[in-house]
């Protein structure tokens, strides 16, 4: 099996090299510290696996998984993040990621993650699946629920971007987009969210999601 472990934090590449090393011996692993090494990689040779942080540079968007599959189709992806999944888990699965798991989790459920992405294609936690059903049925009684799941993806990772500190001429250049259509955006999720400024975001942002990788 070959694995690609794709962190910027190299105590995470290296603890999760030993954790799959010890239970994978015949695992062939190389790592990589952002998008554009991890892309380079893809270029050079085929991998089984793709165990990948989604806050490392230049990996800050949604994209980055159709721009994965590009250079190889059929590599299972397994989104390993601090990130709330409650948040991000199916915003994952629905652009092609085969599993999401949060950096928290023990040795074992991440070995369990990379086993079911590999012989089932998909790994969803109990956590989430949990999540899901309560979910199903606060909406079905009109219950609130997450503010942050009315956000679009581009609204998400703007969103992101901003408690980063990025203004809007950085955010539009790190994403491609035109300044006026980021300032569209930060409008309509500001509206959604119902706050007025950078510090309101950043209350709603602590109550309901994790801060950074």
């Amino acid at each position: 099996m070959r694995i690609i472990i794709a962190d910027d934090h190299n105590i995470i590449r290296y603890g999760t090299r030993m954790l799959i090393q010890d239970a994978i011996p015949n695992a062939v692993i190389s790592e990589c510290a952002d998008f554009d090494s991890l892309i380079a990689l893809l270029k050079k040779d085929k991998a089984d696996l793709l165990l990948c942080d989604v806050k490392m540079p230049g990996g800050n968007n949604f994209k980055i998984i159709e721009v994965i599959h590009f250079y190889n189709p059929d590599i299972r992806i397994l989104i390993f993040s601090a990130l709330k999944e409650e948040n991000y888990a199916l915003r994952y699965l629905s652009v092609g990621a085969n599993g999401y798991i949060q950096k928290d989790r023990n040795e074992q459920e991440l070995l369990t993650a990379i086993r079911e992405v590999m012989q089932k294609g998909r790994y969803l936690s109990s956590k989430l699946s949990d999540l899901l059903v309560d979910d199903a049925l606060s909406l079905k009684k009109g219950s609130s629920v997450n503010p942050l799941n009315q956000l679009s993806h581009r609204e998400l990772e703007i969103a992101n971007l901003l408690l980063q500190g990025m203004n809007l001429s950085q955010i539009a250049a790190t994403l491609h987009i035109q300044l006026s259509t980021v300032s569209t955006y930060k409008s309509r999720l500001y509206d959604k969210l119902k706050v007025t400024q950078l510090v309101d975001l950043m209350q709603v942002f602590s109550q309901y999601n994790e801060g950074a990788d």
